[in-house]
This record gives structure tokens, sequence and C-alpha cells, in this order.
């Protein structure tokens, strides 16, 4: 990748240089808060940030294939959203893989002897901080495993990949971890899977 970045405005190469940080909000989940900045051309402004522990995601692979979802009510749309099974970090610098398979089991009750890190990426890096870390499993098995968030009913759910990116295609899947975590693993991890074993996968940091 040389490509080479056209200045639209000059300072556009320039990080803007952090003055002061005022949290307004803790909560349970995220915190919110306001920082003042000084901009490329010196003026100053603020800045709206949500800052979040960060996050897992996992694509749990069937022997046959398959991929098992979660079907929950997200109370911010007002609706039911097919996923894929995720979770936060219980703090800041937690094992992912730990955090993953504890996650699998909380969401799917299904436990897995593969796990691997595939990709990662910010959810919305115009006003958060939080960072996916997307996991492709396989080797499921079913565990007796009642613990569940006091808040959380689940139910759970498995489709064919091709049938999982169709609904994609035409719009019936709509939470964007999903998306994302289906079309990447799609295009570049089971072309290279064998007898649908997951590969070991390592990011570079």
């Amino acid at each position: 990748m040389n490509a080479k970045f056209e200045s639209l405005r000059e300072g556009s190469d320039i990080p803007e240089k952090l003055l002061d940080s005022k949290t307004i909000f803790k909560g349970r989940m995220v915190n919110l808060k306001i920082d003042e900045v000084e901009l490329p051309d010196g003026q100053k402004s603020t800045r709206e940030v949500i800052t979040h522990p960060g996050a897992v995601v996992i694509i749990p692979v069937r022997e046959n294939g398959n991929i098992v979802f979660v079907r929950q009510y997200r109370h911010a749309i007002n609706n039911f959203v097919l996923e894929l099974p995720a979770g936060k970090l219980d703090h800041p610098g937690e094992n992912l893989e730990e955090c993953a398979r504890r996650e699998l089991l909380e969401e799917t009750k299904y436990d897995c002897k593969e796990i691997n890190k595939i990709f990662e990426f910010y959810s919305s890096p115009g006003m958060t901080d939080e960072k996916m870390n997307i996991f492709a499993a396989s080797g499921l098995t079913l565990k007796k495993y009642d613990t569940q968030d006091y808040d959380e009913f689940i139910s759970r759910v498995e489709y064919p990949l091709e049938e999982a990116l169709e609904m994609v295609k035409h719009n019936k899947i709509i939470d964007g971890k999903t998306v994302i975590g289906l079309l990447y693993y799609s295009n570049y991890i089971k072309p290279m899977n064998v007898n649908s074993e997951i590969n070991s996968i390592k990011l570079n940091d």
C-alpha cells in the first residue's frame, strides 16, 4: 500500500493535541468523557469520547460448517437482533482468548477445542475507543452451563455459512460486528481451512 495521500487542508497529517479531559459519566459498560484538544491550526475544539474496555466476537463453527448465532432483544433499537456471540472484556488488558471462551460458553453453552483470533477492528472510532476482537472457534461441545447475566435472555440457532451470507445480502442480518465477522471469515479464513478445522492464525501486533 504505497498510495500517496492528497492533503485537502494544511495540517491534515498532524495529530490533535490533548489539552484536558473530564469524565462526566461512569456507567456499567461505558464511560463518557469530554476532551479539549488543540487542532493542527492552533484552534481549540472538544471531542466527546465513549471509553470501553474492548470486546470479543466469536464465530462458532460446527463440524458440518454451520455457524452458531444468538438472538436477543436489543433495547437501543427496540427489536430482536441475530448476532454472533460476543461480550465485553471484564477489564482492559484481560486475556482475549479467555474472554472469548467465557462468552462463547455463557451465550451458547458451547465449549470449544480450538479458538483463534482472526481479525480486530474499531467499532466506531469517531466516538468510541472500543476495539472488537474476532475469534473463530471449532471443535464445539455442548456443556451444562446455566450462568448467564441476569439481564440476558438469549436464543441459539445455527445456519449454514452460505445461508447466513444470503441473510447479510438481503439485510436480514443487520448487526455490524456480525456482518464484518461473517464476511471476513468467508473471504479469508474458510478458503484456508481443511476439513472444517480452523487454522492457527497469528495477528501481527
